[in-house]
């Protein structure tokens, strides 16, 4: 019990562990494939930097132009 016994929130693990499980759900198997290691690195990088940065960081890094257009779905 005084494992469990910290000073720390637990509610951003459990938020991400809900996140990672919408995207990798448990009833297909991502296990040992890279599908599952970019599924993961989707929710850290929108947990870390928002939706807006992470998504301009994803197309700047495979040269997608971002158009005003795109902003407007956000």
């Amino acid at each position: 019990m005084a494992h469990c016994n910290h000073p720390y929130s637990t509610q951003t693990n459990e938020a991400l562990n809900n996140a990672v499980a919408n995207v990798a759900p448990k009833t297909v198997c991502y296990s040992r494939t890279l599908s599952l290691n970019y599924r993961i690195a989707l929710v850290i990088g929108i947990h870390n930097m928002g939706h807006v940065e992470y998504l301009r960081a994803l197309f700047n890094v495979n040269g997608v132009t971002i158009t005003p257009i795109i902003y407007i779905y956000n």
